[in-house]
């Protein structure tokens, strides 16, 4: 598959995940619902990497590798979504969701700081957008 069409898988399920997220925490604080979140997504993750011939990769991952990819874990499926979750407890969906999308504005943002990676004028346009719709839906 190419990018585009993993990035539209990802799209969609980030497009339903916080309206199941919502209902989920209707009757539950944040942290028992994070877990059960994790431990559901830990259990399906072995599953795959035993399905998939994937254990040994697994083990022999370098230091640097993990370390980033658990740092990457504890910044978007730990304090992110922490925080998202008490964020659609505690508020609309509909203004919740908008906000934390424009981390994709600072992404790129960022990875033009810390990567040079280009920014087009289209870009820097949709950026601006972004933070827009940020100041519009805040209102």
């Amino acid at each position: 598959m190419t990018a585009f069409v993993w990035a539209m898988i990802a799209m969609f399920s980030w497009a339903v995940a916080p309206l199941l997220g919502k209902m989920g925490l209707a009757k539950i604080d944040p942290l028992p619902g994070l877990t059960a979140r994790m431990m559901a997504v830990t259990a399906i993750l072995v599953v795959a990497l035993v399905a998939t011939g994937q254990v040994d990769a697994f083990r022999e991952m370098d230091r640097r590798s993990a370390g980033l990819l658990i740092g990457e874990g504890i910044f978007a499926g730990l304090i992110g979504h922490f925080a998202f979750y008490y964020a659609l407890k505690l508020g609309l969906v509909s203004e919740v969701v908008p906000v934390t999308a424009a981390a994709r504005g600072l992404t790129v943002l960022l990875a033009f700081l810390l990567f040079r990676e280009s920014i087009s004028p289209t870009g820097i346009v949709g950026l601006l957008l972004i933070l827009g719709g940020i100041i519009l839906v805040g209102r």
